[in-house]
């Protein structure tokens, strides 16, 4: 679960309490802006991803790799061996390791549980800059940082994000927490307008017989 909720928090609260420009760069916005509708228009898609873990404090190196699929409200987040499923009204988590499934209604969800939010994330409770560009194996980026509005009741301190110039698709971010730990999301093998299935969100309990079912619903 604790890998599972730092991905999707790197993904939501992708945002240094220092030296933070007081400015809403309206280049960076632009850019944000048409991934925000790319990836709208590209639904149902899916993303490949690798997180890594950074702790130099605790000599901790860590990559874990993953994929979400998107349709609307709708998700299938697989992080390891862990597995989200949301239909829009309930998230399913499946631990396997456990044989354990917990479901719980949407609403009662934190944001920073919610992959579907990563694409708008910059338009509540954040400043942004265009700072520059990166070339990498080729290919060329828009580097953007993004600062929390109001930085005392946060964890984490600032966020770089890449997005390739020539798809305007997020590629990668990086997150710096307050603590010292950094994660960074390289997003690949990006498909759009593939073909889903209703059952890709929901969790079937038929096909898990042994799995002990935790509904925290009220």
């Amino acid at each position: 679960m604790n890998k599972i909720v730092i991905f999707v928090a790197a993904l939501i609260f992708s945002v240094n309490s220092y030296a933070q420009p007081n400015v809403y760069d309206p280049e960076a916005k632009k850019i944000l802006d048409q991934v925000s509708v790319n990836a709208k228009n590209a639904q149902p898609f899916s993303i490949d991803f690798s997180n890594r873990l950074l702790d130099k404090q605790s000599d901790l190196d860590e990559t874990t790799e993953g994929k979400v699929v998107v349709s609307g409200a709708k998700y299938q987040l697989k992080l390891g061996e862990n597995v989200l499923y949301c239909d829009g009204n309930t998230v399913s988590t499946y631990y396997p390791e456990m044989e354990e499934v917990e479901i719980r209604d949407m609403a009662d969800m934190d944001d920073a549980m919610n992959p579907v939010l990563i694409f708008d994330m910059y338009k509540k409770g954040f400043k942004y800059r265009l700072k520059g560009d990166k070339t990498i194996a080729g290919k060329k980026y828009y580097v953007i940082e993004l600062y929390p509005e109001n930085t005392k009741s946060k964890a984490y301190a600032s966020a770089q994000l890449l997005v390739n110039k020539t798809t305007k698709q997020l590629y990668s971010f990086s997150t710096y927490f307050k603590d010292g730990k950094q994660f960074t999301l390289t997003l690949t093998n990006f498909k759009s307008k593939i073909s889903v299935k209703e059952s890709d969100f929901s969790f079937d309990a038929t096909k898990f017989p042994d799995v002990e079912i935790t509904d925290l619903r009220e």
